[in-house]
């Protein structure tokens, strides 16, 4: 069958002029629906890239069922024979454990500390029934951090994986974005905690 040669697709990263849109518009008390759904649906698509990456699956590029490359107490185990073969009988679409790992190796798709919080943004958003739900649902992704469970500290936040550009010009998007009186008191009390954050780590944003 056709589809035995796609590749491995993998979403990209959301746009940080369409997350700084978002939240002038939040600011001045503006509800964009419209915004609002072209975020959170990027960051959906992102974060279930992320989530089947780091549980050992893919999204089959030819029916679009997702598929297990690796059982889930081999996802971190080194050793798992890359000519090794996972198949979608049904459609006929296959790759190897080593096609499957270079398709997402170096694409920042390895969550880490940082796959609780996605795991929850992929399985809530699209049960939020309001703009206001989906808005607060993205504000909580973005202000999540790589929680380093050994010393309790924050370690890494995760809009490296989830918005275009390195983590240092990530962090600087969070802080310039704008907080103003229009927005929830979740938004402005997330971004505090965040900053907070960013200073117990030590890191400069500028």
């Amino acid at each position: 069958m056709s589809g035995q040669k796609l590749k491995v697709r993998w979403a990209p990263k959301a746009q940080p002029e369409q997350i700084r849109r978002l939240y002038e518009q939040d600011a001045r008390g503006i509800v964009d629906d419209d915004l609002i759904d072209d975020v959170g649906l990027a960051l959906y698509l992102r974060c279930e890239s992320i989530v089947l990456a780091s549980t050992g699956r893919v999204k089959c590029p030819a029916c679009r069922m997702i598929v297990e490359v690796k059982a889930p107490g081999e996802v971190w185990k080194p050793g798992v024979p890359p000519e090794r073969v996972a198949r979608r009988e049904q459609c006929g679409w296959e790759t190897t454990v080593g096609e499957w790992g270079a398709s997402w190796r170096h694409r920042e798709l390895h969550a880490g500390w940082g796959l609780p919080a996605m795991q929850s943004y992929y399985d809530r958003y699209l049960q939020a029934t309001t703009a206001r739900e989906r808005m607060l649902l993205i504000d909580k992704l973005l202000h999540v951090f790589h929680q380093d469970l050994r010393r309790d500290s924050p370690h890494r936040s995760v809009v490296h994986n989830l918005i275009e550009g390195n983590h240092r010009m990530a962090l600087a998007l969070l802080d310039q974005l704008a907080y103003g009186e229009g927005s929830a008191p979740e938004v402005r009390a997330n971004y505090t905690e965040w900053r907070r954050a960013v200073e117990q780590m030590g890191r400069l944003l500028h």
